[in-house]
C-alpha cells in the first residue's frame, strides 16, 4: 500500500506542476479576453497603457511571488470585471507579461477571484495585515484545486467595491 500512496503523491505533485505550467503556456499562446496582444512579454511601462487605453483595466491589486521574486499583479475594468494577470519574468523587472486574462473579477474580504477564459476560477486569498497571499486554481473539468503560486506584499490598490467607481 505504502507504493501506491508514493505513486498518488507524485501523480498530484506532477499535476500541480502540470496546472501551473499550463496557465503560463496559455498565456504565452493566446489573449481570448481582455487584453489581446500580439506579444505577450513586452516593456512594462507599454502593456499597463495598452491595457488602460483598450481595455480600461487599471492596475487594482499587486504583489511579489514568492517563488521568483518577480512582481505579480491584477488590472482590472472596474465596469465590466474584465481582468488581466501579470507578472514580469524573473530578473526583467522592466518586462511584464499578461499571464491570463478573464472575466468576473471580484474582491471580497481576504479574497479576490475571477473566471478564466477556459473557464476554470482563479483565487488569490491574502492577508490584509501580513501581505501574504497565495494563488489558487480551481479546474473546470475536474472540479480539482490547486495551489499555483505564493508569495508576499499583497496590496489591494484599487477597491472595486467603493461607491465612487
Amino acid at each position: 500500500m505504502q507504493n501506491g500512496e508514493g505513486k498518488m503523491k507524485q501523480i498530484v505533485k506532477a499535476t500541480h506542476l502540470f496546472i501551473a505550467s499550463l496557465l503560463f503556456a496559455v498565456a504565452l499562446v493566446t489573449l481570448p479576453s481582455s487584453a489581446k496582444a500580439q506579444n505577450m512579454c513586452i516593456p512594462k511601462p507599454a502593456l499597463i497603457e495598452a491595457m488602460g487605453r483598450k481595455y480600461n483595466e487599471k492596475e487594482t491589486e499587486y504583489g511579489v511571488d514568492g517563488r521568483s521574486k518577480s512582481y505579480v499583479g491584477v488590472y482590472v475594468n472596474a465596469k465590466t470585471k474584465d481582468f488581466t494577470f501579470t507578472m514580469t519574468p524573473k530578473g526583467q523587472p522592466n518586462v511584464l507579461c499578461a499571464i491570463a486574462t478573464g472575466t468576473e473579477w471580484e474582491q471580497l474580504p481576504g479574497i479576490s477571484k475571477g473566471i478564466i477564459s477556459d473557464g476554470s476560477l482563479i483565487s488569490i486569498s491574502y492577508s490584509k495585515e501580513s501581505g501574504n497571499w497565495q494563488l489558487m486554481y480551481v479546474n473546470k473539468e475536474t472540479g480539482a484545486i490547486s495551489m499555483v503560486t505564493n508569495g508576499n506584499s499583497w496590496e489591494l490598490v484599487i477597491d472595486l467595491n467603493a461607491s465612487s467607481i
